[in-house]
């Protein structure tokens, strides 16, 4: 059975994978997490592991950071950077302006 959630609750739901095709539109906010292939290799060890291959099919076939709100680059979770910031707010400021490098 489905529930509507109370006015002003916030529901996160956290996963790879959310921002295929198939999924657009039903999240009105959206980040994704940009891991480099050396951060790939240290979370992933094992050479046998299909999870790497697996991530770079899905940036590859779906390009969830062109459907992402917020891009964020996450090598080091202890330091997350946002790269792009597509949420917009009320200044002149175009969106070229809040990509952060």
């Amino acid at each position: 059975p489905t529930t509507a959630a109370a006015p002003g609750q916030v529901i996160i739901v956290a996963g790879p994978y959310l921002l295929r095709w198939e999924l657009a539109g039903g999240f009105d906010l959206t980040a994704h997490l940009v891991v480099s292939a050396a951060g790939l290799r240290r979370r992933f060890a094992d050479d046998g592991d299909p999870r790497p291959g697996a991530w770079q099919l899905y940036l590859a076939s779906c390009d969830p950071a062109a459907r992402a709100d917020l891009v964020v680059r996450y090598d080091h979770p202890d330091r997350p950077a946002v790269l792009i910031d597509r949420l917009g707010d009320d200044s002149d400021e175009s969106e070229s302006d809040r990509v952060r490098t």
